[in-house]
């Protein structure tokens, strides 16, 4: 398993699925990734512990900053945030 810090991420959704209602696109990370200095979009967001986001292929992704942007849309969107759990996925039914 790989493990990554990511910073100045933003949750993003992956490619439209045309057989998916656009409301149950996967989320995905967007950020700087530490390690190698790259900007990544990882598969989709499938468990999350705090700050700490695993993804469809297994690696986890350690949380550092906020991209400043995204924070604002956040705001601007009416979406609580809570530093210390920022991503929160709605359930699927």
């Amino acid at each position: 398993m790989a493990v990554y810090h990511l910073h100045n991420w933003s949750v993003t959704e992956g490619p439209p699925d045309p057989y998916r209602a656009p409301e149950r696109n996967h989320k995905r990370l967007h950020g700087l990734r530490e390690e190698d200095d790259q900007h990544v979009t990882t598969g989709p967001i499938v468990k999350i512990e705090g700050r700490n986001i695993t993804t469809y292929s297994g690696s986890v992704y350690i949380l550092g900053a906020i991209d400043p942007d995204y924070l604002v849309w956040i705001k601007e969107n009416n979406i609580e945030y809570d530093p210390e759990n920022p991503i929160r996925l709605k359930k699927e039914s």
